[in-house]
Order: C-alpha cells, then sequence, then structure tokens
C-alpha cells in the first residue's frame, strides 16, 4: 500500500524557478553582476520564470542568411575588401544600433 505525501511534489515550473533563484543568489556572492539568458520567442514558460525573478528583454536578433548567388541568372556576390580605417565609425553606429 502507498503512503500518500502530505506535501505537494514541486512542479518543473517550481523547480526550474527555485534552480535560477539560487543560481542569482550565488551569482551575487560571486560579485557578478550581470546574468544573461538565450531564450528562444517559443519558450513562454521559460520566459515568464525569468520575469519573475526581475530579468527584462535585452536584445532581439533575427539572423538572416543569404545561400548564395543565383547562378542562373548571372548574378555574382560583390567582392570582399579589406576593412579600412573608415570603417570604423560606421561599425560604431551599427553596434550602437543594435546593443542598448
Amino acid at each position: 500500500m502507498q503512503r500518500a505525501s502530505k506535501y505537494k511534489q514541486p512542479s518543473d515550473y517550481d523547480i526550474w524557478y527555485r534552480l535560477l533563484e539560487q543560481t542569482c543568489i550565488k551569482a551575487g556572492h560571486c560579485q557578478v553582476q550581470r546574468l544573461y539568458a538565450s531564450i528562444w520567442s517559443e519558450q513562454n514558460d521559460l520566459r515568464e520564470i525569468f520575469r519573475q525573478l526581475g530579468f527584462h528583454g535585452y536584445v532581439r536578433r533575427a539572423i538572416l542568411q543569404l545561400s548564395g548567388p543565383d547562378w542562373d541568372q548571372g548574378t555574382t556576390l560583390a567582392a570582399m575588401r579589406a576593412q579600412s580605417r573608415h570603417d570604423g565609425w560606421a561599425i560604431h553606429k551599427l553596434y550602437g544600433s543594435v546593443a542598448p
């Protein structure tokens, strides 16, 4: 005969919350100032756990891929050139626009 536990078993949500909470506490004791997490937009349960613990969205990114030129149309990719000293400002502006 199985005895019923008088304590409710924690759910996966509770376990993840407690693990993340303890990770944040230990990180604080180790003088860690920032924690980053990569969470897919479809992971709403995880996003909610992080939100409840005080995390905020930092950046969203879309990764675009060029599979190659359409050789049948006679197109070619633009030739790559070496970075010049004039490129620094444009790279800095690009970085500033995507990272808060």
